[in-house]
């Protein structure tokens, strides 16, 4: 986020002058739709999604188009890194839940290149959207995460479980964690 911030500072009064430009950010499916034991990632990426479309609305008046890209699981060597912890936890089950998501979007993962793509498409565009979900994961999560409010988007998510399976599935019609 801050890294952006920095950058922004000194590439928008050209952008202001010159009447005209895009800024591309890339966020995360984390920065619209957040899963437990994964605070302080989408803390940053719902940060960049704040600052986005603050910046797309202060930037307008000057002819300077916003867009953020929002990837889901994207097919990195990241992957062959990354593992829940094996030492006791008392988020055990909440991490569980997190790597059964990451599971799910790596069973259809996004490429790459369909990040490129997105950010290609906000540059070129004669219209941009303002947001770019790249990936299966993420379209379908976002969509999800719009058909129930948040009362029920918590209350599902903090279930154990089969418990958590049936209710998830029950409000967003997709069962995500079983094959």
């Amino acid at each position: 986020y801050f890294g952006n911030v920095s950058v922004l500072r000194e590439v928008t009064p050209i952008m202001r002058k010159q009447n005209g430009g895009r800024i591309v950010t890339v966020g995360s499916l984390a920065g619209r739709v957040v899963m437990g034991c994964h605070a302080h990632y989408s803390a940053s990426k719902w940060a960049m999604e704040g600052l986005s479309e603050a910046l797309a609305q202060e930037m307008a008046e000057f002819n300077v188009k916003v867009s953020i890209i929002e990837p889901g699981c994207v097919l990195t060597p990241i992957w062959e890194k990354g593992s829940l912890p094996t030492e006791p936890s008392p988020y055990i089950k909440s991490l569980q839940r997190l790597g059964r998501f990451f599971e799910f979007g790596l069973r259809r993962p996004a490429m790459p290149t369909d990040v490129a793509g997105a950010i290609e498409h906000a540059i070129e565009s004669d219209k941009p959207h303002f947001r770019y979900p790249v990936g299966p994961d993420a379209e379908e999560t976002i969509a999800a995460r719009a058909k129930v409010s948040d009362d029920e988007w918590l209350e599902a998510n903090c279930l154990q479980g089969e418990e958590f399976h049936d209710r998830w599935k029950e409000l967003v019609g997709v069962d995500y964690y079983r094959d």
